[in-house]
């Protein structure tokens, strides 16, 4: 099944008369890394979203909708907790745990609330 960074990636191909290999090229990798990238069975490289940003001009709207579509076809997080304080291993675990159990207004209300902080010290975590 297409996630949602393949439905993004595909529509923007077709917007601009591309082929997977065209925009795989582009990205320095297989057209099948790609798909696979495209089907959900691989991550999102990280230096793929300011490429595509570049490549093909994307509108503010456009940027927000291609990083959405990055973390909504997301399989996994790993956090590095190494240099983190007591208390931010402790929220890190704590969601974690719970997160299974929140439900779907829980985590939009818990979303908002974090977009709504500033970072402590200037730090983007």
């Amino acid at each position: 099944m297409i996630s949602e960074i393949g439905k993004f990636l595909r529509s923007l191909r077709l917007r601009n008369n591309e082929m997977l290999k065209d925009m795989a090229e582009f990205l320095a990798v297989s057209p099948a890394f790609l798909s696979s990238v495209e089907m959900g069975k691989k991550a999102v490289p990280a230096n793929w979203v300011p490429a595509i940003e570049g490549r093909y001009y994307l509108t503010d709207g456009e940027v927000a909708e291609l990083r959405a579509a990055v973390d909504r076809s997301q399989r996994s997080v790993t956090l590095n907790l190494a240099d983190k304080s007591g208390v931010q291993r402790e929220f890190a675990v704590s969601f974690a745990r719970q997160f299974d159990e929140l439900s779907d207004e829980q985590l939009q209300q818990l979303r908002i609330s974090l977009s709504k902080l500033k970072p402590a010290g200037g730090n983007n975590a």
